[in-house]
């Protein structure tokens, strides 16, 4: 496999555009960190979850752009449940994203 072979020579991309997200993807951006940019177009929300808990938190300290491109309200969109895993990104100067915001009743 392609993202695979790249742990296994160890070449660490700057700059990532993907339009499947992949389990040996996910490895792969998991297994280093320093990337500046990243653009994914997931089909579905098979691999939200592993991205905000243990992908994002590698790029936190480098991470300028990221788009995440997706048809459809689901778990890639940004809520409160991985809003603070966002926050980290201090270097980050462009987001291209769904939001997803509760409004809370006054009381």
């Amino acid at each position: 496999d392609f993202w695979m072979a790249l742990i296994h020579k160890g070449i660490t991309l700057v700059t990532l555009l993907a339009d499947i997200t992949t389990d040996a993807l996910m490895a792969y951006l998991e297994s280093y960190s320093g990337l500046e940019v990243l653009s994914l177009s997931p089909v579905n929300d098979h691999h939200a979850e592993a991205f905000y808990r243990r992908v994002l938190p590698h790029h936190s300290y480098s991470l300028r752009k990221l788009s995440i491109e997706i048809k459809s309200v689901g778990k890639w969109c940004v809520g409160p449940r991985f809003l603070e895993v966002l926050s980290r990104c201090m270097k980050l100067v462009e987001l291209n994203m769904p939001i997803y915001i509760i409004h809370q009743p006054s009381v």
